[in-house]
């Protein structure tokens, strides 16, 4: 059994013969994996989305949908981007944004192909709560005549 040096003083130690359970608990220690782990946690946008768009398209038409951002908390400029990837050809397309207010954006969007795709929200760089929806696009009704 070769000594190691402890992680909060340095001093050589020696692994009890209960084995590492029975060293004491590292409280800074832990502190210390509790920050590192919080700070490595991605930020999510809060964000409300609402409208057709969220819940489905039609290939070929535009479609919209409007997201509400919490302005009152954020004094920073806001950006906003959209992205919808296909998940039956895996292309992408970029939508269009629009800022109608302070915080509040109308995004359109023109699916190319029928099948599933993924509706990825950004607002300065991080995603939004709730990001990527699920959205499925149908081919247009056909007319019968």
């Amino acid at each position: 059994r070769e000594p190691f040096p402890c992680p909060e003083c340095r001093k050589d130690t020696l692994l009890p013969p209960t084995g590492a359970d029975g060293f004491p608990t590292a409280f800074f220690v832990n502190r210390l994996k509790s920050a590192v782990e919080k700070i490595q946690q991605p930020f999510v946008y809060p964000a409300v989305v609402e409208g057709p768009g969220i819940e489905g398209a039609v290939t070929n038409t535009p479609t919209e949908l409007v997201v509400h951002t919490n302005v009152q908390q954020c004094r920073m400029k806001q950006s906003m981007r959209v992205k919808l990837k296909s998940m039956v050809d895996g292309s992408v397309e970029w939508a269009e944004v629009t800022e109608k207010e302070k915080g509040c954006y109308l995004v359109s969007y023109r699916p190319k192909v029928r099948g599933r795709y993924k509706l990825n929200l950004f607002v300065n760089q991080q995603p939004i709560a709730g990001s990527p929806y699920a959205v499925f696009t149908e081919h247009p009704p056909t007319q019968l005549g």
